[in-house]
Order: C-alpha cells, then structure tokens, then sequence
C-alpha cells in the first residue's frame, strides 16, 4: 500500500553517493533537487485523506509534467511568490537580460545625475568667482577714488604754500570715513583696513589700531563671524599687535584669522598659504623655532604647489626660514635659502619687488 510508507521529505533522507553519481552529481545537490516541488508532489500522492490526494492518476501525472516545464503545481500553495520565483526560472534568460537592462538603466540615471550635479555646482563656482571678481573690483575703484580725493590736500592749489605731510593726509582721509561712508559700510570697512595698514607701514600701530578694529567690527556685524573679509582684518590687526609688541595677543589673532581661511578656502589655498606665513612670523618673534619653520614649509609648500617654484611670492617664506636658520646660526642653510629667494628674485624683479637684505624686519615680507 503506497500509503502505509511513512511520509518523510527528501531533504531527510540519506541518498547513496553511487546513486548521486549515476546522475552526474553530488548527493547535497541531488538532495536539493529533490525537495520543493517533487517533495510536495509525492506527499500529496501518499496522504492517507482521500479527498487530499490527487483525483486521479492523470492529476498526478500532469503535475508532475508542470514541475518538468517549470510551471507551478497544484501540490503546491498557490503563494504569490511561488508563482513568482516559477516565472523568473522559466525566463531565465529574459529576466537576466531585463535586469541587467534596469541596472544599466539606474547606472546611467545616477551617473548623468550626477554629472549634472557636478556642471552645476562648477557654474555655480565660476558664477560666485565672478561676482566675487566683480565686487573686488568695483571696491577697489571706489577704493582709490576715495583715496585719490584725500591725496588732492597735497595739491599746492589746496595746501596754500605750506608743506603737507603723509600723515596729514592719512588723518585726513581717516576723518572722512565716517563721516562720508556710514552708509556704504562694506566701503566703509575696506578703506578702514587699507588706511590702518598704511599707518602700520609708517610704523603708526596706535594710530593703526583704532581703524582696524573699527574696520573689524564693521565686518563682523556685516557678515558674522566666517568670512575671508574679516580674516582679513584679522590679519591686519595681528600685525598691529606683533608691531606693539604683544605677541600673544598678535598669535592669537594669526590662529582666528588662518582658521578661517582654511574653513572657507580649503587647506592647500593662496589665503591658508598667507595666514601660515603670518603664524609662522610671529612665532618666530617668540622664539620657537621649530613652529614657525612648520608653517612656514607649509606655507612655501603651497605657494610651490599654486604658482610654481619660481614666482615671486615664493621668496616670501624662503627669506623667513632663511632668518629661522640664520638665528640658529646654521649658516649653510640660510646661505642656500637666502641664494634661491635672491635666484627667484633677479628672474621676476620686473614683474614683482622683494625685499632681501638682512635688515629688512620680517613682517614686511609677510
């Protein structure tokens, strides 16, 4: 009686391997093979509930048939992913080619949006350049026509006869600022700096320092904290202080203004490269060497990398580190750097003047 067999799965019987290699293969595969539909095909034959099994042998033997051509069974739950997995084996090849298709297709998708992404962000990049551009230009012309006026007090017809000084000028200039630029502060604040920055070359720091300040906070109410404008004043404020002599509070400000550049223009930037340098000045007034030789390598590192190894500003960080070991008192060292800066120096002295002697003082080059 087929039904007093007992009704185990094929997945728990042990198949011999001479049967599995009567086949071509292995008995865990031929076990494999096995189960699933054939399982169920010969569990429903043997149930022992009559209206269970198939109705007929012609039930049975075109189930088997289906399972043969890869179409669901009736021995089977009639599951949605049944059905499903049954059609993907049956178009095997279709559902291959439809899937590499799709991925292809998602590939592309990602891949051109992604290049748009790229385009756009580039555009938006020369957009801001050259509204940056823009703006620095139009600033600067503002700039020198508000300085071209305060320089007519020098004119004889204006001066009366008598001798007009620089620093005359310069307080003239500086007394027009507020009076005539409150409301255009972004002016306001540049020519603020620029003025400030000459009265600091005239080795004025006091008369320096109120303008910068007034120049710095201008900015930070403008444009909050990170910006490259108020780095900048940043950096002019810090030379006021190594100037006067406090170098901590001159450090201190070098740190908050290469910060910010180094956020807003990148590591390996023309404006990191100078607040490096101006770090680098600074500990070197206070003696520690080995930092400033760090910012200053890193300094020239960039410039190397941005303008090449022989542009002008590259003398800037090689006279530095020249004095570094001059004050070592490792000539040879500053000997070969302070030849490569006069090289450097003697190929682009039409094109840019740097100053070389030893008794240049160091922020003048920075």
């Amino acid at each position: 009686d087929l039904h007093s067999f007992p009704t185990r799965r094929s997945s728990d019987l042990h198949i011999a391997p001479g049967i599995a290699k009567q086949r071509g293969t292995t008995p865990a595969r031929l076990r494999r093979e096995l189960a699933g539909d054939l399982d169920n095909i010969v569990l429903m034959a043997m149930r022992k509930e009559a209206e269970r099994r198939y109705s007929s042998v012609e039930q049975f033997a075109a189930d088997i048939a289906r399972h043969l051509d890869g179409m669901p069974v009736i021995a089977r739950a009639d599951a949605w992913s049944y059905r499903a997995g049954k059609f993907l084996k049956r178009h095997a090849l279709v559902t291959t080619l439809a899937a590499a298709f799709v991925a292809l297709l998602i590939g592309f998708s990602i891949t051109t949006y992604v290049q748009a992404g790229r385009i756009a962000q580039e555009r938006d990049v020369a957009e801001a350049e050259r509204a940056r551009a823009q703006t620095a230009q139009q600033r600067a012309e503002a700039v020198a026509t508000f300085l071209i006026d305060s320089f007519q007090l020098a004119d004889p017809s204006h001066a009366r006869g008598e001798k007009i000084t620089a620093r005359e000028i310069l307080d003239n200039g500086a007394s027009r600022i507020g009076r005539e630029l409150s409301a255009q502060p972004d002016l306001q604040a540049t020519l603020l700096d620029t003025i400030g920055s000459v009265y600091l070359s005239l080795d004025l720091p006091e008369d320096a320092q109120p303008l910068i300040e007034q120049g710095l906070a201008v900015r930070r109410k403008l444009f909050g904290e990170r910006h490259m404008d108020v780095a900048h004043s940043l950096y002019s404020l810090n030379r006021v202080f190594e100037k006067k002599g406090d170098l901590n509070t001159a450090e201190a400000l070098a740190i908050d203004s290469l910060a910010i550049s180094t956020a807003l223009t990148g590591r390996n930037s023309l404006e990191t490269a100078g607040g490096l340098c101006r770090l680098g000045v600074i500990l070197h007034a206070k003696g520690d060497f080995s930092g400033a030789e760090r910012q200053l390598d890193e300094c020239l590192r960039i410039r190397i990398a941005q303008l090449g190894r022989d542009h002008g500003d590259i003398t800037v960080p090689l006279d530095n580190l020249a004095r570094i070991a001059q004050d070592r008192r490792d000539f040879a060292t500053a000997e070969r750097l302070y030849r490569e800066a006069l090289r450097i120096d003697e190929r682009t002295r039409d094109r840019k003047s740097t100053r070389l002697n030893s008794s240049t003082h160091i922020d003048l080059v920075c």
